[in-house]
C-alpha cells in the first residue's frame, strides 16, 4: 500500500521580519510550486507586521503555538516532516519528544563561530544554508546531533523576474545608483560604511540606498547628517515589507553594494538583487562570496580601496555594467533560482521517509 505524502510542518521560534524569516518563505514557496505537498507554518511569537507580510507576498498563513502545546499541535498533522527554522539563539528542546516519532531537519540560518556554545538536539538532518557554514557547523559535531549536509539557499527568479522596476528621476549619466538590504545591528552596519559611502569620490555622484531597520537605525541617521563634504547621497528608508514594492526599488539600482563586519551565512538579500538582475558587489565574507563569480554576477571586494577601484571602473564603462547587469540575470536564472532548492529539500525529506516507517 503506497504511504501517503507526509504534511510538511515548517517552525521557526520568532517570526519576524528578517533574513531567516524570509528563506522559511522562499523554502514554502518553491514546495508549494514545484510538488503537491501539503505544508503549513507555526512559531512560538510573532509580529503582526511580518504575519500580515507572508500573507499579502507570499501568501502564507503564520501561526502562532505556545510552547506547551507543541508536541500535540505537530502530532496531529502526521503523516508529517518537521522542518525546525533555528535562528541563532533558538532553543531545540522544543522538539526533543518527537524525535523518533516524526522526521526533524533542523535549517541552521545563523553563520555561528566554534566559540559560541550551539546546540542542536538530535534530528535526522542539520541543513546548513551554504558551504562555509557547513565547515563551522562541523566544528560543534558534539553537541549538534544529525547528519549534516547543505542546501544552498535561493528564491524563485520567475517571481522576482516579472515584476517592473518603480519609477525613478536619476540622471544616470551622471549618477550610479547602488543600495543594500540589511538589519542595522553589529554584524552588518559600522558609521565607517556610512562615512565611505557618503565621501567616496567616484566618476559619477553615488546614491546609497539602504533598506532595513534595526538598533542602530537611529545611528545611522544621525551619523550622516553630520557628515561634512558629502559628495554623495544615502536613502534609509527603513523597512519595505511589501514583496512587489521592495523588489520594484532593488530593480532601480545598477549595484548591490554589501559590507559586513562579520562571516554569516549565505543572505536572502544577495540573492534578492541578483534574482532581479543586480550585479553584487560584496566584502569578501562567506558564504556570500560562494555565489558571486567574478565578472559574471559581481565582484568580491577585499578592502574599500579595492571597493572603489570596481566602481570606478564600472562608472566610466557604462557598457561593461550592463553586459554585468545582462549575465547576472542569465546566471541566476540558470544556476541560483529557488527550483533546485526545493528539490534537494524533498529528496531529503523522501529519502527520511522511505528509509523508516513513520506511523
Amino acid at each position: 500500500m503506497k504511504q501517503p505524502k507526509p504534511q510538511i510542518i515548517h517552525y521557526i521560534d520568532n517570526f519576524h521580519i528578517g533574513g531567516a524569516q524570509t528563506m522559511l518563505m522562499e523554502t514554502f514557496y518553491a514546495i508549494n510550486k514545484h510538488s503537491k505537498y501539503q505544508q503549513v507554518v507555526y512559531c512560538r511569537k510573532s509580529s503582526q507586521i511580518a504575519r500580515n507580510n507572508s500573507k499579502s507576498s507570499y501568501g502564507i498563513k503564520v501561526t502562532n503555538v505556545k510552547e506547551k502545546d507543541f508536541i500535540q499541535t505537530i502530532t496531529k498533522h502526521k503523516p508529517c516532516v518537521l522542518i525546525y527554522h533555528k535562528l541563532l539563539r533558538s532553543d531545540t528542546s522544543v522538539y526533543q519528544k518527537l524525535f523518533n516519532v516524526i522526521p526533524i531537519i533542523v535549517v541552521n540560518h545563523t553563520f555561528t563561530k566554534p566559540q559560541f556554545k550551539i546546540k542542536i538536539h538530535k534530528c535526522n538532518y542539520i541543513v546548513s544554508v551554504c558551504r562555509s557554514m557547513l565547515t563551522g557547523m562541523q566544528k560543534h559535531k558534539k553537541r549538534c546531533r544529525g547528519k549534516m549536509v547543505v542546501i544552498m539557499n535561493g528564491v524563485d527568479f520567475e517571481r522576482y523576474d516579472k515584476i517592473t522596476p518603480a519609477v525613478d528621476n536619476y540622471d544616470r549619466k551622471n549618477t550610479i545608483v547602488t543600495g543594500r538590504i540589511n538589519t542595522f545591528n553589529k554584524w552588518k552596519y559600522s558609521d565607517g560604511w556610512v562615512k565611505w559611502c557618503a565621501t567616496i569620490d567616484l566618476p559619477k555622484k553615488m546614491v546609497h540606498d539602504y533598506i532595513g531597520s534595526g538598533s542602530f537605525l537611529s545611528q545611522a541617521r544621525k551619523y550622516y547628517k553630520k557628515i561634512k563634504n558629502s559628495r554623495n547621497d544615502i536613502i534609509f528608508r527603513g523597512f519595505v515589507t511589501n514583496f512587489e514594492e521592495k523588489v520594484s526599488i532593488i530593480k532601480t539600482w545598477d549595484l548591490f553594494l554589501y559590507q559586513i563586519n562579520e562571516q554569516e551565512g549565505l543572505s536572502v538579500s544577495v540573492l534578492e538583487a541578483l534574482a532581479s538582475g543586480v550585479p553584487v558587489i560584496c566584502s569578501d565574507h562567506y558564504g556570500n562570496k560562494e555565489v558571486i563569480e567574478k565578472g559574471v554576477n559581481g565582484f568580491i571586494f577585499k578592502t574599500k580601496h579595492h571597493a572603489r577601484d570596481i566602481l570606478e571602473r564600472l562608472c566610466n564603462n557604462p557598457d561593461e555594467l550592463k553586459q554585468l547587469k545582462k549575465t547576472t540575470r542569465e546566471h541566476f536564472r540558470d544556476r541560483l533560482s529557488s527550483k533546485r532548492m526545493s528539490e534537494t529539500y524533498l529528496k531529503l525529506i523522501e529519502s527520511i521517509c522511505y528509509a523508516k516507517k513513520w506511523k
